[in-house]
């Protein structure tokens, strides 16, 4: 969690002493957790889980008291997919059928695949366009 610091007008004419810092763990409960008060504007929380939303909030303290709450930053933790298992292939005639598991998602949905094809020739992997590529349907991880 990051955000600017006040400066200016906006600091009520005294130096900012402090920032607090508060959130909505992402459990269901619609209060407001205090975090961390400090003279930061960065904050780092380890251990959230994946696919939920966070709901944060800071505000600004000076020698006459805090001032209002920010607007609040919604930020939901997601990632990449995880790394592929092996894919299995089987020639069927001309064509090469292949089948995968899905990977763990990271907390959205897969919503495409890439197959790249080795050329050992130049040590690289390309995608071919001219590869006529379907999706059976009795696939569901495809």
């Amino acid at each position: 969690m990051e955000w600017d610091a006040v400066t200016g007008s906006s600091t009520g004419n005294s130096a900012i002493t402090a920032y607090s810092l508060y959130w909505n763990n992402g459990v269901g409960t619609s209060a407001d957790i205090y975090l961390a008060e400090g003279l930061f504007t960065t904050y780092t929380i380890a251990g959230l889980v994946a696919n939920r939303d966070y709901y944060f909030k800071v505000r600004a303290k000076n020698i006459y008291g805090y001032g209002p709450f920010s607007t609040i930053e919604v930020i939901r933790t997601s990632d990449r997919p995880h790394t592929m298992d092996p894919i299995d292939t089987v020639r069927v005639g001309t064509d090469m059928v292949l089948s995968w598991v899905a990977p763990q998602t990271g907390g959205e949905t897969i919503d495409a695949y890439e197959i790249k094809i080795y050329i050992p020739s130049s040590d690289t992997y390309i995608s071919d366009p001219t590869c006529d590529a379907t999706v059976d349907p009795a696939f569901s991880a495809l």
